[in-house]
């Protein structure tokens, strides 16, 4: 089955929106990493948000001050989810553990 064939307004509207998204996501993350936002406020919002369920897993962990880039893999391994993953993807149960900042920072050891 062929693919609609889109105007070029259409698409234009398409692209603006997808360079809207990914200006959200870049904000989200620099406020985790600036501290204004705390991941606990930002999962327990991911079932309202399009910006914060598009998020890829992975680059949530790595935006928390406190883990450096290489112990969020080992983090995510720890809890069991996909790095590859956005967060719509997981239910709020599979990231009661990563939502604590306290509980992801004792896997660091």
């Amino acid at each position: 089955m062929p693919f609609p064939v889109k105007t070029a307004q259409q698409r234009a509207h398409a692209q603006a929106k997808k360079a809207a998204a990914r200006t959200a996501r870049r904000q989200l993350l620099d406020d985790i990493r600036a501290g204004r936002r705390d991941l606990v406020e930002v999962l327990a919002s991911a079932n309202t948000d399009d910006i914060i369920s598009g998020t890829k897993v992975a680059a949530l962990v790595r935006a928390v001050p406190e883990i450096r880039t290489a112990d969020a893999t080992g983090i995510l391994e720890h809890l069991s989810i996909p790095a590859d993953g956005t967060v719509k993807l997981f239910g709020v149960q599979q990231f009661s553990g990563a939502a604590d900042h306290r509980s992801v920072l004792s896997v660091r050891q």
